[in-house]
């Protein structure tokens, strides 16, 4: 096992139509990214450097009684050679450790175009924000 996969859980890769680009995802149980890989000339693979995609709900984490239980940022499909969508999911904790907690599964999708080296976000949606028993 290659050490950058060490204590990775969950690995999922998608190919733009054109094979051009890989969206490649690694995750374990708290958390896990995106990554995209353009294909050069040449047959090696440069990183581009997605942006991050500002959750509305993350305005929330500004209360420390608040926190991330857990996120994940994976490749749901590309619409295009350029544009990538994302599915943002993960749980959230309000008043952690009160007895007023609770606790939400959240899902965000949106869609990334790559553009000559310069990445935007675009279409931001909020799937789902359920209330969920804590464990």
């Amino acid at each position: 096992v290659p050490a950058a996969l060490t204590g990775v859980e969950d690995i999922t890769a998608a190919w733009a139509p054109d094979s051009r680009r890989l969206a490649f995802y690694r995750g374990g149980m708290s958390g896990g990214t995106t990554e995209v890989w353009n294909l050069l000339d040449n047959g090696s693979f440069n990183p581009q450097q997605l942006p991050e995609v500002a959750l509305p709900i993350a305005k929330d984490m500004a209360d420390p009684a608040n926190e991330w239980i857990n996120d994940y940022v994976r490749p749901e499909k590309w619409l295009s050679n350029d544009e990538l969508v994302l599915k943002m999911t993960g749980r959230i904790s309000y008043a952690t450790g009160k007895p007023t907690e609770k606790v939400y599964d959240y899902e965000y999708t949106a869609s990334i175009i790559l553009d000559r080296g310069e990445a935007t976000v675009t279409n931001l949606k909020e799937v789902k924000k359920t209330q969920v028993p804590r464990y």
